[in-house]
C-alpha cells in the first residue's frame, strides 16, 4: 500500500530541451488487465487498457481486438489518463492481438495476454446499493472445493465468506454502505 520514488525538480528554462520533446517521435505502451487476474477460456472477461506515452502521460486512443484469424473481435477506447475497458470472450488455443491506430496514420500491435484454460476468475459489479461478486473456476477445477473471497479497503477487512465451487458460477452480494468511500481489493 505504500510507494516510494525520488524525482528531481528543476527548473527548465532551456527552450532548446522543449524543443527537443517537442521534435521526439511518441513512444506508445499499452497494457491489458483482465480483471481477476486470469484472461479465462469461455467466460467474458472485463478488460482493463491503460495506453502512455513515453513522457508517462495517458494517450487516449481507439483500437480494436483480433484473433489468430484476423477477424476483428472486440474493440476499444481509452478515455481518461490514457484508461478504459472492453469485454472479451477468449476462445480456447486462441491468441489475441490489439491494433492500434497512431496519430500519424500508422498502426502498431500489441498482444493480449495468454488465454488460460484452466483457473479461477472474480468478477465485481455495481447495482444500485449492491456490489455483485461472481467467482468463475473452469471445469476442471469445480470440484467442491472451498474458496475463500476477503473484500477489504485500506488494509482492513468489511467482509469476507467461504463457499464451495460446485458449479462454474459462485455468485454473493455485498451492501454497498458498508463499505467506505475509495476503492475496495476483493481477494479470492
Amino acid at each position: 500500500f505504500f510507494f516510494e520514488k525520488f524525482i528531481k525538480i528543476s527548473r527548465v528554462s532551456d527552450i532548446a530541451i522543449l524543443d527537443d520533446k517537442k521534435n521526439k517521435k511518441t513512444e506508445l505502451s499499452i497494457q491489458f488487465f483482465p480483471e481477476g487476474g486470469n484472461f479465462l477460456v469461455g467466460i467474458r472477461n472485463k478488460i482493463g487498457v491503460k495506453a502512455v506515452t513515453a513522457d508517462g502521460l495517458g494517450a487516449n486512443l481507439s483500437g480494436y481486438v483480433v484473433n489468430r484469424e484476423k477477424e476483428k473481435v472486440a474493440e476499444f477506447t481509452t478515455e481518461h489518463a490514457g484508461i478504459g475497458v472492453f469485454p472479451l470472450m477468449p476462445q480456447a488455443k486462441q491468441a489475441y492481438v490489439a491494433i492500434v491506430t497512431l496519430a500519424d496514420g500508422s498502426t502498431k500491435s500489441f498482444n493480449l495476454p495468454k488465454v488460460t484454460e484452466s483457473g479461477y476468475t472474480i468478477s465485481a459489479n455495481t447495482v444500485e446499493d449492491k456490489i455483485n461478486i461472481r467467482v468463475f473456476g473452469s471445469a476442471d477445477l469445480v470440484d467442491g472445493k472451498e474458496l475463500s473471497v476477503v473484500a477489504q479497503a485500506n488494509g482492513i477487512v468489511y467482509a469476507s465468506f467461504t463457499s464451495k465451487l460446485d458449479k462454474p458460477v459462485l455468485t454473493a452480494s455485498l451492501e454497498k454502505k458498508s463499505f467506505p468511500t475509495g476503492i475496495i481489493q476483493l481477494t479470492l
